[in-house]
């Protein structure tokens, strides 16, 4: 399914992360960069908690980190720097972008 977003606001970023995750650890890392040039809201969730399997079956996150973009299933594992900083910046400039698809 495809699904667009045009929202100019701050993006709210949800990760599911697990504990002793290197790809979740490269992913906050990657946010926290990416927080310099964005205005973004970034939401952790475990994986393990009750919320964080909820959305991993409804999604189908195999592994953490799973993650989303203001309420947007991206995708899970290695977060990619160049994607997200692609969509991020067509969110901000170029009105809806797609997600997924």
């Amino acid at each position: 399914m495809t699904t667009f977003i045009n929202d100019r606001r701050t993006a709210h970023i949800l990760l599911l992360t697990a504990d002793d995750c290197h790809f979740c650890e490269q992913g906050k890392n990657t946010l926290h960069k990416l927080r310099r040039e964005f205005p973004l809201e970034v939401e952790e969730i475990a994986l393990a908690s009750a919320r964080g399997q909820e959305l991993s079956e409804r999604f189908g996150v195999l592994f953490a980190p799973g993650l989303f973009l203001d309420g947007h299933f991206v995708g899970f594992g290695r977060v990619s720097e160049r994607k997200l900083r692609k969509l991020l910046q067509q969110r901000i400039t170029s009105g809806p972008i797609e997600v997924g698809g």
